[in-house]
């Protein structure tokens, strides 16, 4: 909300003030990526509710300190760092993809993901929710075998876990990539219709045989699986 000069001006005095002008402190580094994470996962649900245009107002202001906070966890280059960026970039999924930051954003989910390590169920299942989100983003791209890989690895990771309606998901979406595939791009050995017609199966099992709790976050994740379930079917000619 400041005019540039001032909030440069600003930075240079808080600089020098927090460490001798050779740059912030990590210590207040590491709290404006606190502050910025805690931002992130309260705006992220209220992007898929009536509110979307207030947040996405309050996020473009933002986006600069986004990018910081993003830039520091990463340069940290410890787990923990990165599994705060990978919250951040999961939770704004779609404030990146409304604002056409992909290109931006792809190469910070690899880069995050890449430096969290498989050793507690909570980063299998970010790193497994970070998979999927990096894929969903990619879709309109036709990223192809890249992206049906980064689904194989979400898929294998939420099967490690056993969040089962998470991985029901993951299939519904990697059955709507493989039938898109075939209908419109040549012969790809690498997507394959049978595979796409048992990722449908297994997806609708695991729907059918777990009991389901009406909650918000349940019956979003079945409108995303009608949604890539019922597109790959069209694509299929059904």
């Amino acid at each position: 909300r400041m005019l540039e000069t001032i909030r440069q001006y600003a930075h240079e005095k808080l600089s020098e003030r927090e460490s001798g002008g050779d740059g912030l402190s990590a210590h207040l580094q590491d709290r404006h990526l606190a502050y910025f994470l805690a931002l992130s996962l309260t705006l992220g649900p209220k992007l898929h509710t009536a509110q979307i245009m207030e947040t996405l107002q309050i996020l473009d202001l933002e986006t600069d300190n986004l990018r910081s906070a993003i830039t520091w966890g990463l340069s940290k280059s410890n787990p923990r760092g990165a599994e705060n960026v990978l919250d951040i970039l999961n939770s704004l999924d779609y404030f990146w993809a409304i604002r056409a930051l992909y290109w931006e954003t792809f190469p910070r989910f690899q880069r995050a993901i890449d430096q969290i390590p498989d050793d507690s169920a909570f980063s299998i299942e970010l790193k497994a929710w970070g998979y999927y989100v990096f894929s969903h983003l990619q879709v309109d791209f036709n990223i192809g075998v890249e992206t049906l890989e980064y689904l194989n690895q979400s898929i294998m990771k939420f099967r490690q876990g056993g969040n089962r309606m998470r991985l029901a998901q993951v299939l519904a979406l990697r059955c709507h990539i493989i039938f898109r595939q075939i209908l419109f791009f040549p012969p790809d050995p690498a997507f394959c219709e049978e595979d796409a017609q048992r990722d449908k199966q297994e997806c609708l099992s695991i729907v059918n045989e777990l009991t389901i709790s009406p909650t918000n976050e349940i019956l979003s994740i079945l409108a995303w699986i009608n949604c890539w379930i019922g597109a790959g079917e069209l694509f299929h000619g059904a």
